[in-house]
């Protein structure tokens, strides 16, 4: 913003503010580019389960033990460090920028309905039919009240769209926490785009250092835990950091932000054997994914608008 000596004439320093664009735009533009990564995070995710088919853990519902190779467990792995991070920044990301051309209440509301509508509906439908008929073919034989009790705890029923359902809770809570985030916001310096895959993982280290005290962080409720819940949310909430901040965003998508935490991360995994040090390297690597992928489609895709 443009700064003006006392001896200017009230006139000129009037024309002047007017003309001055404002430090956060109430108008945030389309980011293009976010499109098309967001299409290639999803099919991702079909390569993903694709690959845990034939991945040597056998972790997934569905596993070919005959044809199952070390290249398709390396496979999964790797998508998996930066897929879900990336998803959870960039829908923070594009919340905060919804929420600062429209209001939080009007943006809040409207994906409540986009989102929990659907997730509802299937859940009841698609998704409880579908365990019924597992429970059926493994010989269970649980009465419709503790099937529902189990199911409703366990959030087995949930399945894939377990993500709906943490999404859910993080809009809620950065709706709430708006004008906290905002603040927080304004308040970091523009350097803080480049040095955020080396500052974030800071906060999952405290987070599960508090699991460790905090016994109820680990209680597993709908699939998921609260300690694993806050982890999501660094995510998402740095993506509305950098939905509030143009120049934090920029700075997070440019090559220095992956040159600074490449050496950090060496050191700290070269040291894992530290249950701290791994955990940040960890969620290092996972940073250094997800910038990467902002590289790589505001280098293609900025500027084009998507289709």
């Amino acid at each position: 913003m443009q700064t003006f000596s006392v001896g200017q004439s009230a006139l000129g320093s009037q024309e002047a503010r007017t003309a001055a664009p404002p430090p956060h735009p109430v108008t945030a533009e389309r980011l293009h580019y976010l499109d098309p990564m967001r299409g290639l995070l999803m099919m991702l995710g079909v390569v993903l389960h694709t690959a845990s088919v034939f991945s040597l853990s056998g972790t997934w519902v569905v596993w070919d033990r005959e044809n199952a190779s070390g290249w398709m467990t390396q496979l999964g792995e790797f998508i998996h460090v930066f897929r879900m991070p990336a998803f959870f920044v960039v829908s923070g990301l594009l919340f905060a920028r919804s929420v600062r051309s429209r209001g939080v209440g009007q943006v809040l509301r409207a994906r409540l309905v986009r989102i929990g509508v659907p997730l509802i509906v299937v859940m009841l439908t698609v998704n409880t039919s579908e365990r019924l008929l597992v429970l059926q073919a493994s010989g269970s034989d649980l009465s419709a009240e503790e099937f529902l009790l189990n199911e409703l705890v366990s959030g087995h029923w949930l399945g894939h769209l377990w993500f709906l359902f943490v999404l859910l809770g993080l809009m809620t809570t950065a709706a709430l926490g708006n004008r906290a985030l905002v603040r927080v916001a304004k308040s970091l310096p523009t350097r803080t785009g480049i040095l955020l895959p080396v500052l974030a993982p800071g906060l999952v280290v405290g987070i599960h250092a508090a699991a460790k005290i905090i016994e109820p962080l680990n209680w597993l409720f709908m699939s998921i835990t609260p300690a694993t819940w806050l982890v999501s949310f660094t995510f998402f909430a740095s993506g509305c950091v950098m939905g509030h901040r143009d120049d934090i965003l920029q700075g997070f998508a440019r090559l220095q932000a992956p040159l600074v935490a490449l050496p950090i991360y060496a050191l700290a995994w070269a040291a894992s054997p530290n249950r701290v040090l791994e955990v940040y390297s960890a969620t290092v690597l996972s940073w250094i994914g997800v910038t990467v992928c902002f590289i790589v489609f505001a280098s293609l895709f900025i500027g084009r608008p998507s289709e």
